[in-house]
């Protein structure tokens, strides 16, 4: 009986053991990262760091920065896969990734994580906002697509916010895609291109300088290619309010928009703003879009939608958009995608 004692307790000593290692290992290299990346993005160290959540890939750590100015308590995520790694950090908030089981059960009624276990569910709105907001480790490379583990790939079901700040029944689906921007002052700016097709399969696009903000005033042909490698020009007209800046696929284009997302893949994208006679500033926008899950991201949209199809009704639902809130004096800021805090009809809300 004693050996039969000894011998569970080596056993359990050991997967302690290998438990205490793997941490060690995914703490130490984000830890490090987390240091690099932080002070020089912002000039800034990092002091009283935290490991809050930890995976054998993923370490999520808390901590705070010695801004004299404006000290902030800061999150940072950090992922590993296929050999890589990846990060990306926020000001911690209610708007975090990482949040008790208690808080998580309740904000993920609704969405696309609901029926996750808590370690799965944490991956998913880590990896969601690395994808959106992050980088390679080490590098300026944004150009990558972490793995998430369901088949809606990186498509949100978002909740239509209403006026008192109160989700309603309304959602929608967004999709951030990733590419540049170039004009006479800047070369290669960052820009995020958001997409949003709300209950009624209506679609329009939403496009961001990271460091001018939202653009407005777009209004015009975009050039795609998509994932068959075809060639579509597709007109979007900028909405006739003028303090939202989303653009709709004109109407006559939407069937032609809705058959070319339909085949998934790679959408890129490409268009010119200004260059005329009271706007000679010519802006350049290159950006991609990764389509794949559409399918099944809107079956949860639209249960009774036809597979494999966006045909519905073609009700003109009156802008039941998806509105978003936005802070101008903080444009640049990311907001965590995964809390989908939008209002009830235009996105203006720049992530």
């Amino acid at each position: 009986m004693r050996k039969i004692w000894y011998s569970l307790l080596f056993v359990n000593l050991t997967l302690v053991s290998c438990v205490d290692i793997q941490k060690s290992q995914i703490e130490k290299q984000a830890i490090e990262a987390f240091r690099k990346s932080y002070d020089k993005d912002n000039n800034i160290k990092v002091d009283n760091i935290k490991t809050v959540f930890y995976t054998q890939n993923m370490c999520i750590l808390h901590a705070e920065d010695n801004d004299v100015n404006a000290p902030n308590n800061v999150e940072y995520l950090f992922i590993t896969q296929d050999g890589k790694s990846y990060e990306a950090f926020q000001d911690l908030s209610e708007d975090s990734v990482f949040v008790s089981e208690p808080t998580l059960k309740k904000i993920s009624k609704g969405t696309m994580y609901e029926n996750m276990d808590f370690a799965e569910a944490i991956f998913f709105r880590a990896a969601h906002y690395i994808n959106s907001y992050g980088k390679e480790v080490g590098s300026d490379n944004r150009d990558f697509w972490l793995r998430i583990p369901m088949k809606t790939g990186f498509w949100e079901l978002c909740d239509n916010i209403d006026e008192f700040g109160d989700k309603t029944s309304g959602k929608y689906l967004r999709l951030i895609g990733k590419g540049t921007y170039n004009d006479n002052y800047t070369k290669d700016g960052s820009l995020l291109a958001l997409l949003f097709i709300n209950k009624q399969l209506k679609i329009s696009l939403r496009l961001v300088e990271k460091e001018k903000g939202i653009v407005e005033g777009f209004g015009g042909q975009v050039k795609f290619k998509d994932g068959d490698g075809e060639i579509h020009e597709i007109p979007f007209l900028g909405l006739s309010s003028k303090e939202y800046s989303v653009f709709d696929v004109e109407g006559k284009k939407q069937k032609e928009f809705k058959e070319m997302i339909e085949k998934e893949g790679i959408l890129s994208g490409i268009a010119t703003q200004g260059g005329g006679l009271f706007e000679p500033n010519k802006t350049h926008f290159k950006f991609t879009f990764n389509l794949n899950g559409l399918k099944k991201a809107l079956s949860y949209l639209v249960p009774n939608l036809a597979k494999d199809t966006m045909q519905s009704d073609e009700t003109d639902a009156e802008d039941d958009y998806y509105e978003e809130e936005i802070d101008s004096e903080n444009e640049i800021e990311p907001v965590q995608i995964t809390r989908e805090d939008e209002s009830d009809s235009i996105p203006d809300q720049i992530y």
